[in-house]
């Protein structure tokens, strides 16, 4: 193989569970194969040092532009919320509160097209090529369509992983159109319908599918009943903690709160549509009403972060903390007991399987790659999706019954420890890899039938 294995991210989502894992795959691939992350720039400057390598940057043409979002999903920030009840006095926090951090505005996009490097400095495991928002209308091959940075990276190309972007599986058709040997890899990161879509409309071009849940799978083989050959399942896999860190104990797990408040997390993207975060303001309005002594931590980013900060405006048990890097969070998880996940679709969270590598106990909502990994009463709680009180339930069961908080918790880490391993996915997905560049090409018509449509 020539050219790269390219991982195709949206600039917009500095963080997330795809882009994480794009990331790890890339550079577990990198002693073998010449890999790339790719981001697809549509109009909004990423955080670059929430990256935690660096990208070829790529943009099409502002009039073609999306913002889908890192799940496939494109949420709508919603009308402002209703507060909360005014919530019971709580005991002296453990730590002082932090003021909720506003997001920091964009900043602007270059609009000077700076060089591209020569072909030799295209070699490494994360290479670089930076390009601007307007269109190449010199160069033909574009038809007024494609920008120079993503025509480079076609031609860079030997194996398109699209992950969640319509324009990134465009992009391996026309690589296919233009007849360069060049084939891909779709997979559904979650359980929605835009991924099963996507997937349905790019399967003439696609050589392998990846499935991240047996829900995932089975929706997809329902789609495409003659592909399921082709289809592989393949749950995400997490490093566990450190091995000083990682002693499974056979009381409650070192640094658990005994005593005082019980300490939740939710740690993601912020937003309405897809994580259901404003159940959280819900669940702490229970929780006031049952009399539970908690702390409450949202640690992310997203296009509801503000929102939820004003709706939660009074409630002193709540406390914000702008988005982390991954090498950071193990440090947050630390610090806390359970981990809340009030989703209404999944793939496998991602921020799930680490949160119970450092023992915290799922309190989750029963819906794909959750209902996987969490067993209900054995090493968290299952929740249907909206489900307030059951969840508030499950907490207040808990912050009541600290010896079952710590069995819990030291089951949570033997099933990641046991069954989710990020060494043996990457394994399972280079074996993927090996297999689909022995495949064969789709034809250059299966290719640009994809584009006709």
């Amino acid at each position: 193989m020539n050219g790269q294995v390219q991982f195709y991210v949206n600039g917009i989502h500095s963080v997330g569970g795809v882009t994480t894992w794009s990331f790890q795959a890339a550079t577990f691939l990198a002693n073998q194969y010449r890999t790339q992350v790719v981001t697809v720039n549509n109009g909004v400057q990423n955080n670059e040092d929430l990256f935690p390598g660096q990208v070829m940057k790529i943009w099409r043409r502002t009039s073609q532009s999306s913002s889908s979002s890192d799940d496939g999903n494109q949420d709508q920030s919603p009308g402002r919320p209703q507060k909360p009840a005014k919530p019971t006095k709580p005991a002296r926090p453990e730590r002082r509160v932090r003021k909720p951090v506003k997001p920091t505005k964009p900043t602007k996009i270059p609009i000077e097209p700076p060089e591209f490097p020569d072909d030799d400095a295209m070699v490494g495991q994360f290479d670089v090529a930076v390009a601007t928002l307007d269109a190449d209308v010199d160069n033909p091959s574009s038809n007024g369509f494609l920008h120079r940075s993503a025509e480079k990276a076609i031609d860079e190309a030997s194996l398109f992983v699209p992950n969640y972007l319509d324009f990134a599986y465009d992009l391996a058709a026309r690589s296919r159109v233009q007849g360069i040997a060049s084939r891909c890899i779709g997979i559904c990161h979650c359980d929605q319908e835009n991924y099963y879509r996507l997937l349905t409309h790019y399967a003439p071009i696609i050589q392998s599918f990846i499935a991240v849940s047996p829900r995932c799978l089975k929706r997809l083989s329902e789609r495409l009943p003659d592909r399921v050959a082709d289809m592989h399942l393949m749950p995400y896999g997490v490093e566990p903690p450190a091995e000083q860190e990682y002693q499974l104990q056979s009381g409650p797990r070192y640094g658990a709160a005994m005593s005082g408040p019980i300490r939740l997390l939710y740690s993601g993207r912020l937003a309405r549509k897809q994580k259901r975060i404003f159940d959280l303001v819900a669940i702490v309005r229970e929780l006031d009403a049952r009399g539970v002594d908690y702390i409450l931590d949202i640690v992310g980013v997203g296009p509801d972060r503000e929102c939820l900060v004003e709706a939660f405006v009074g409630a002193s048990r709540v406390r914000f903390y702008p988005g982390v890097s991954h090498n950071e969070i193990g440090q947050i998880y630390q610090g806390h007991d359970v981990f809340l996940l009030p989703s209404e679709t999944e793939g496998t969270s991602i921020a799930l399987l680490e949160s119970m590598a450092h023992g915290l106990v799922p309190i989750v909502t029963r819906v794909s790659g959750s209902e996987d990994v969490v067993i209900d009463g054995e090493n968290g709680f299952l929740c249907e999706v909206g489900d307030i009180r059951s969840m508030a339930a499950r907490i207040e069961e808990l912050s009541n019954e600290r010896t079952l908080l710590g069995v819990f918790s030291n089951r949570a880490q033997e099933t990641i420890a046991r069954s989710y391993r990020k060494e043996s996915q990457l394994k399972e997905f280079a074996e993927c890899v090996r297999q689909t560049l022995q495949k064969p090409l789709v034809s250059v018509e299966a290719a640009s039938s994809v584009l006709e449509h």
